[in-house]
């Protein structure tokens, strides 16, 4: 498997020529199911379901819809199940695999990108901490084999967003079990087959002594109380909900949820939702360097000084994204994630939401008023709207507070529960 910063600067993802699947455009526009399942190169495949939801971008925005085509392909194609975590690889080689992936579909859907991403960051979890559950075992060969979407209830009021700490518990209903929640905001949860929801173990738990079950779609019940209309993201269908959940005592994942939470889920997300935002910024760039192309050479100094800004600015990023997917890769294979490594991981996601930030603006810069439009081939406004979310998933500001702080994070006894600072914040 190529490393990653190849795999994401080939293709359309920085010169702004087209994917190597550009020849499939039967697919792209709603090929037959039988076109698209004969694709069987892992790469063709991922770059078919990448031009899909680039061909459906603006109207996914536009109506702040859930992206069913982009998702369909990756579920005919089976991009959604254990394939891309195959045993014979290392865990650090899946998350690659799957990074890359998320990079390539953001490029041309950011909101697509982030779904596919946070669908992974649940299977991940799953493949990690309830393998060996035979319920999980179960779930998980269903999973693949029908392509489950999985989405995720870590939120509800009156928390802050500490995903540390619940407020609902599981409750014993006979032989099942049932938690409720108030305000849990959940990305794409009418679409999703189930959900993973954390709660107290127990209605005498402490805040902080959770669990995480995973809760089949049919079993549960969704009040939307809120409606998501945002500045970006809009696909992401990130409502609120009142939440009723219905499950089996062996639905409950056997490590507990802080153990899950700082092992996986943290450092899965910050390098997923970083390959996500590489992506939204390389389709930025890629506009602005086929708009300079086109422009011809000799006019814009200016605007071509920005584009190389705009370059070194995501090698920087991409660079920051290799180093942490090899560091957490050694932590795997090592068997924990230490201090050290959460240090890097959040200077991850704080730098790579900086950096692509700063490219998606000077790539508007770049192009000028073609690309402040909203329409048009060289418009980088949706770029822009969606990536300003990355700076607030999990509040830039706030986990800035805690970096010193991180050194006692999991080497000072009776400290675990500090590890929920660094996840405060208003995630998406």
């Amino acid at each position: 498997m190529k490393h990653l910063k190849r795999e994401l600067e080939e293709g359309a993802l920085i010169d702004g020529s087209k994917p190597r699947s550009a020849g499939l455009a039967c697919t792209c526009e709603g090929g037959s199911l039988g076109e698209r399942r004969s694709l069987t190169n892992l790469e063709e495949r991922i770059d078919n379901v990448a031009s899909i939801a680039a061909l459906h971008a603006a109207d996914v925005d536009q109506q702040s819809r859930f992206p069913r085509e982009a998702i369909g392909a990756a579920r005919e194609l089976r991009l959604l199940g254990s394939e891309l975590y195959r045993p014979e690889r290392a865990r650090g080689e899946s998350l690659r695999t799957v990074a890359t992936a998320c990079a390539k579909i953001a490029n041309g859907c950011g909101a697509t990108g982030m779904i596919f991403a946070m669908h992974h960051l649940q299977l991940f979890c799953l493949l990690r901490h309830n393998a060996q559950n035979p319920w999980g075992v179960r779930f998980l060969t269903r999973q693949s084999a029908e392509s489950l979407l999985l989405a995720s209830s870590t939120t509800e009021d009156g928390k802050g967003g500490d995903l540390g700490r619940s407020h609902c518990c599981v409750e014993p209903i006979g032989e099942m079990r049932r938690v409720r929640k108030d305000g849990a905001v959940i990305s794409y949860g009418e679409e999703a087959d189930a959900v993973l929801v954390t709660a107290r173990r127990s209605a005498d738990a402490a805040a902080s002594d959770q669990v995480l079950a995973c809760v089949i779609r049919e079993d549960l019940e969704l009040e939307r109380t809120t409606a998501w209309n945002a500045m970006g993201m809009r696909g992401t269908c990130s409502h609120t909900y009142r939440l009723e959940g219905r499950f089996s005592p062996e639905q409950v994942v056997a490590a507990p949820f802080a153990t899950i939470r700082s092992q996986t889920m943290t450092p899965a997300a910050h390098i997923l939702w970083a390959a996500v935002w590489i992506g939204i910024a390389r389709g930025a760039a890629s506009k602005a360097r086929a708009f300079a192309r086109r422009r011809g050479a000799g006019n814009g100094a200016a605007a071509g000084r920005r584009l190389g800004i705009a370059t070194s600015q995501l090698q920087s990023a991409t660079a920051l994204l290799e180093r942490a997917i090899d560091a957490y890769d050694a932590a795997l294979q090592g068997g924990t994630v230490d201090a050290a490594l959460l240090r890097q991981l959040v200077h991850l996601k704080i730098a790579v939401s900086e950096l692509t930030r700063s490219t998606c603006l000077d790539a508007l810069q770049s192009i000028g008023i073609a690309g402040y439009s909203t329409q048009g081939d060289q418009s980088v406004e949706r770029n822009i709207r969606d990536i300003c979310s990355a700076s607030i998933m999990i509040n830039n500001d706030k986990i800035s507070e805690y970096v010193d702080d991180l050194n006692l994070i999991l080497e000072t006894p009776g400290i675990e529960n500090r590890f929920s600072d660094f996840e405060r914040g208003d995630a998406a």
